[in-house]
């Protein structure tokens, strides 16, 4: 059964709703159809979870609902949905809670080439971005764009290490859960800018969504056995990336890295 739940969670998980967003529905239309569009699909997954509550454990449950949450907010809101990257971190640790260790495996092979596939996107995006500005937006933000570049450094590396220590259970686990939370920063960062109160200086941003990121990875060490195989790995991972966002405070806002960006935004890439 918990197979089926899996794959229930991988629905919540596929777009539904891309009609809402078609340029040639009136507006009024469209909220009509995601109006109806969001109660069938409550209905329909209240129908296939509903059986099988009584035979799951708890946790799985709750996790439906808070998906089954995730979803709808996301559909009204017109918000997009996660990157794929991000979906693999959701359903591989469930694909192991449920014993599907051959499902977890294929899964796990499929990386070779999502991962490389979202970093190229992401390097391709940040250059897009800073390609498409004229020379006096580009004095302004020529500084910002070491955060694309180095998130995506520490993405591959993260991801790399995850798969020299594949046959680590507890190690791979943390080096997995490592390139998810380097999204700490551009998530936290936006909603605190959007939704909260402003803060007095832009870097106080940066230093709060730092330290969230730097405490989880902490814990993720920290609660790995001092005598597994990886620990050092993971310990040395810690100290690049807390030494990759001191860059961000001081070498971002020198000559030299102008410069770089100058090359990088020159390259015919995009």
């Amino acid at each position: 059964m918990l197979t089926k739940k899996i794959v229930l969670l991988a629905a919540l998980l596929v777009p539904g709703a891309a009609f809402a967003a078609s340029e040639q529905l009136t507006t009024g239309r469209r909220a009509e159809l995601l109006e109806a569009f969001v109660r069938w699909l409550l209905l329909a997954l209240v129908m296939v979870m509903a059986p099988h509550a009584e035979r799951l454990p708890w946790w799985i449950t709750l996790l439906v609902g808070v998906l089954i949450a995730w979803r709808v907010y996301i559909t009204l809101r017109g918000l997009r949905l996660p990157r794929k990257w991000l979906l693999l971190l959701i359903a591989q640790p469930l694909a192991i809670a449920a014993r599907r260790f051959a499902l977890h495996r294929a899964l796990g092979r499929a990386t070779y080439a999502i991962a490389p596939a979202f970093l190229v996107s992401a390097i391709a995006l940040a250059h897009h971005r800073f390609a498409a500005m004229d020379e006096a937006a580009f004095a302004r933000e020529a500084f910002s764009l070491y955060l694309p570049l180095f998130i995506a450094a520490l993405f591959a590396t993260a991801w790399w290490l995850g798969m020299r220590y594949r046959r680590e259970p507890g190690v791979h686990a943390r080096f997995m859960a490592c390139t998810g939370l380097l999204l700490i920063d551009p998530v936290l960062g936006r909603l605190m800018f959007h939704y909260l109160p402003a803060l007095p200086t832009l870097w106080l941003y940066q230093l709060i969504t730092f330290a969230a990121t730097d405490l989880l990875i902490v814990a993720l060490v920290a609660s790995l056995p001092a005598s597994a195989a990886g620990r050092p790995a993971l310990t040395a991972y810690l100290i690049v990336v807390v030494a990759s966002q001191a860059l961000w405070f001081t070498f971002a806002r020198s000559d030299a890295w102008i410069e770089f960006a100058a090359w990088f935004r020159g390259l015919p890439l995009t």
